[in-house]
């Protein structure tokens, strides 16, 4: 009857402190023990000695006190997580959520941590674990956690798509049905259901020379030199290496001509991003007359200097007509009806008699109208321009025949005359100016926010930026949209503000979707947080209906809104990944593996199986009424690349704990999605001809295609360091057969070249863009250096964390077939010449020549280009169809283009 007496006396307690009306200040045992209490809930006392921490003053004591009894408390608390909230008492709303108070919740994080043991774990209810499948939601739910997790986390049936597959002890069992990447869709095993993993477990923070400081997020170059053993001693290496090269800042301004060392083009950049900036002058000739326009006092005035900039008005018309009808597919922002009308106020008509343009502002807004025509006329002249050199002179001589270019002799002579009416860089520069004389942190409107998404479009594809895509710079650019769109109220549904124009609705919906777009592509990139929160937001994703089109082609933009629908769901498979993973601590590597099966298992049923798909959609000579294979090869590349980022992640995992089976597993999962399908299949998406569309997708799938071999590259010299470490080790200890060390050079070789066809497609885009350029010629002197005796006389007489190959011959013989299939199967023919330059030694005065004169003119020209006997060495883009109505103009090409002298 113990427990009866002592229901009775607590009775008697309440009622003895109900007859006082006074509250107990100190807690229960600090109390009776008559020690000093902070009246903490729960108490330092209580904390430090690992007591329960009670109160009596009434109705607060259920609510406030913490139970932590090892019978029943963590687990009745576990098991609560899915109790309905209304089920507990009104009094307690908002101090207790899901069955547990906000200050248990802390007391079970805090002695989470502590214990050494796992004796906390041990009392978790056998229901938390599941059998293989994944837990449904975390034991201790977070104290800010959203209310979307509560939402989401609701205890469901297991289905596949939720599967989590632990190691079984015979790795064949998986493996052996891994014939290709489409083999093992949604398949990620782990080691134990305990396995936990910091995506975050590096210093983050880097600082330039310039004291410039960027926080590096863990898909990021910086994160996994960081992490990755053989990446930081490559980068130390290079880094030590590059000390007894001059430095830049000892280079007078006008760029004295630069030796001939390894990283000269590294110094380069630095001294030609500083020409940029401060917008100086090469007087030097320059082939097309693409030189920069001088920003001196006869210019000063902003509207005039716009002025001198804009093309005739043939030209500028024919650019804009070009954008709606070749590149709004993938910037689909503008209204046509509403963006014409403004700007033939501004600048007249099309069909005015008067060739030069007149500006006229009407209204402060208007210079946001300027500003988007600046950025809309450099888009559309880069987008004149291949990645085929052949084509491209062909079309600047006029040489070229219909059989061939399969464009008319007449075709190629207007396209050639467009081109030579250069529209450069500084019509960027003049469109940056019109954004900023606007108060964007204090008010701002629909045309500015489409100006300030329009520049940050162009600064993703821009090909004079020395820093490229790679480089993560536009994470303030990003939320300086988010927050603008939240002021302009794009978050709430048009039909809920009560707008009735469906055209400005539709806009409205695309501007909003778009930045959501760009904030989870910027988290996925880099792994920067992500700024928009879906909680607060209704607005509909874009669709179709009658008469809300934003172009004149009305039955193409329903096209565009079948299209792009397919990608909801993508965004939303994005944001429950990058939950997961962004998540700083460590994350049960279940959640992670989850969560990736089912955006791997999206992609592959939406978007696409591989990247074969696209190529063969691109070539299709038969028009099949859908633009999915244009339009999403980019989304298709950036999922798989943000995937590979989290493979590498898991390999770094295992291999350091040594678990060489799962280690394997997803080494052959990054070669089969980096090396096996991006890597061959990017060159023919370089020159890929659509039926309709042509080249159009150039200038935004180039920089996703630059990333995918950039990346690519780098996981290849991780595996270098490694392979060939374990040869040199073998040897030297003679512990190694003969066979194992043969399969192992094979490896060796294989890997090598594939890293030289990569490196050769970077160089094909250097030729058009400064980054690409960089970059290549950066991999030609790293792949050099990786077999040097130097380097790995380092690596053995330093403790450098680097581990050797130590895996199966059936795998190595598994991996070497992968990487031998994708050396044969690219077109050898068509990347010789390139070969020749970057890698052979007959091809090293090319090479050096190539440096001295590209630094000469990038300084100066509007394009990053190789000129090469007045013939522009890059592309120029046929985005035209061969019925373009752009083609057949009145107006004499010579009275048109008077201004291309």
């Amino acid at each position: 009857m113990e427990p009866v007496a002592t229901t009775t006396t607590t009775t008697s307690q309440q009622q003895q402190h109900a007859r006082k009306k006074r509250k107990t200040l100190l807690c229960v045992h600090c109390k009776r023990r008559k020690i000093g209490c902070d009246r903490g809930r729960p108490c330092d006392k209580c904390v430090k000695y690992g007591r329960e921490c009670k109160y009596f003053d009434g109705d607060e004591d259920t609510s406030d006190g913490y139970v932590n009894d090892s019978s029943s408390g963590i687990g009745t608390s576990a098991l609560s997580v899915y109790d309905d909230p209304g089920s507990s008492s009104t009094g307690n709303t908002n101090r207790e959520t899901n069955g547990v108070s906000f200050l248990g919740k802390i007391r079970m994080l805090q002695f989470g941590a502590r214990s050494s043991n796992g004796t906390e774990e041990n009392r978790l209810p056998a229901a938390s674990t599941p059998r293989i499948m994944k837990w449904k939601t975390p034991i201790v739910v977070p104290i800010k956690s959203k209310p979307t997790d509560h939402t989401e986390s609701k205890p469901q049936p297991p289905s596949p798509q939720n599967t989590v597959y632990l190691l079984s002890h015979d790795i064949n069992s998986i493996t052996s049905k891994f014939t290709d990447g489409k083999s093992v869709i949604g398949i990620n095993p782990i080691g134990s259901p305990q396995d936990k993993i910091s995506f975050f477990n590096y210093q983050s923070l880097a600082r330039d020379s310039s004291n410039y400081e960027m926080n590096q997020g863990p898909f990021t170059w910086h994160a996994f030199i960081k992490l990755d053993p053989a990446m930081a001693y490559l980068s130390s290496f290079l880094s030590a290496k590059s000390k007894n090269v001059t430095n830049c800042s000892d280079f007078n301004e006008n760029g004295e001509r630069f030796t001939s060392a390894p990283f000269q083009v590294l110094q380069r950049l630095k001294l030609s991003s500083k020409q940029f900036s401060d917008r100086q002058i090469n007087k030097s000739a320059i082939p097309l007359g693409l030189n920069f326009v001088p920003e001196d006092n006869e210019v000063a005035e902003l509207l005039e200097r716009i002025r001198k900039n804009l093309p005739n008005r043939a030209i500028t018309w024919i650019h804009v007509n070009r954008f709606f009808r070749f590149l709004y597919p993938f910037v689909p922002l503008l209204d046509e009806y509403s963006f014409t009308s403004s700007l033939e106020k501004i600048i007249g008509s099309k069909n005015d008699p008067a060739k030069e343009i007149q500006v006229t502002i009407l209204s402060n807004t208007d210079y946001a109208v300027l500003g988007i025509l600046l950025v809309l006329l450099r888009m559309s002249y880069l987008s004149l321009i291949s990645n085929d050199d052949e084509f491209n002179n062909k079309v600047l001589t006029c040489n070229g025949t219909a059989d061939i270019s399969k464009f008319s002799h007449n075709e190629l002579v207007n396209l050639s005359n467009i081109l030579k009416v250069e529209i450069g860089i500084e019509s960027t520069f003049l469109a940056q100016d019109c954004f900023s004389k606007f108060e964007c942190c204090q008010k701002t409107s629909v045309v500015i926010l489409q100006l300030a998404v329009m520049l940050r479009i162009y600064y993703g594809v821009a090909p004079e930026d020395p820093e490229g895509p790679s480089r993560n710079q536009f994470q303030v650019c990003t939320g300086l949209l988010v927050q603008m769109a939240y002021s302009l109220g794009l978050n709430r549904d048009p039909d809920n503000l009560g707008l009735k124009d469906v055209k400005e609705n539709n806009i409205r919906r695309k501007l909003w979707h778009y930045i959501v777009y760009l904030d989870l592509s910027q988290a996925m990139c880099f792994g920067s947080p992500i700024t928009v929160n879906p909680q607060f937001a209704d607005t509909k994703y874009p669709f179709y209906e009658e008469g809300n089109s934003n172009i004149g082609l009305f039955y193409f933009d329903q096209l565009l809104a079948q299209t792009y629908g397919k990608l909801q769901g993508l965004l939303e498979e994005l944001r429950n990944c990058l939950t997961t993973v962004l998540q700083f601590g460590e994350v049960p590597m279940s959640d992670v593996v989850d969560r990736v099966n089912k955006l791997e298992i999206f992609v592959h049923k939406n978007i696409g199986r591989d990247l074969r798909e696209f190529v063969k959609g691109l070539n299709d000579s038969q028009e099949r009424g859908t633009m999915h294979d244009k339009l999403f090869t980019t989304f298709y590349i950036d999922a798989k690349i943000f995937l590979m980022a989290v493979y590498m992640h898991i390999l770094l995992y295992y291999e350091k704990r040594n678990n060489l089976d799962l280690m394997y597993f997803y080494l052959k999962k990054i070669t089969s999605i980096m090396i096996e399908d991006l890597l061959p299949n990017c060159f023919d998406i370089l020159d890929h001809l659509h039926l309709v569309m042509l080249y159009s997708s150039n200038v935004f799938t180039n920089p996703a295609i630059e990333v995918a071999w950039h990346n690519t590259n780098g996981f290849i010299f991780a595996m270098l360091i490694r392979v060939e470490f374990t040869i040199r080790s073998l040897r030297s200890e003679k512990s190694g057969s003969p066979e194992y060390i043969s399969l192992l050079e094979t490896l060796l070789y294989f890997l090598s070249k594939c890293a030289k066809a990569s490196t050769i497609g970077i160089y094909k885009l250097g030729k058009r863009y400064l980054h690409a350029w960089r970059i290549a010629k950066s991999h030609v002197f790293i792949l050099k250096n990786l077999h040097d005796d130097e380097f790995f006389r380092g690596i053995q007489s330093n403790p450098t964390g680097i581990k050797k190959v130590d895996l199966k011959r059936e795998q190595l013989v598994d991996l070497r077939n992968m990487l031998e299939k994708t050396i044969m199967s690219l077109n050898k023919s068509t990347l010789m010449k390139e070969w020749l330059e970057l890698f052979e030694p007959s091809g090293q005065i090319v090479q050096d020549s190539l440096i001295d004169s590209l630094f000469s003119l990038v300084t100066s020209t509007n394009d990053p280009l190789v000129f090469e006997n007045d013939n522009i060495a890059s592309s120029i883009e046929n985005y035209f169809a061969f019925d373009n109505p752009y083609f057949n103009m009145e107006v004499p090409w010579d009275v048109i283009t008077r201004n291309a002298d």
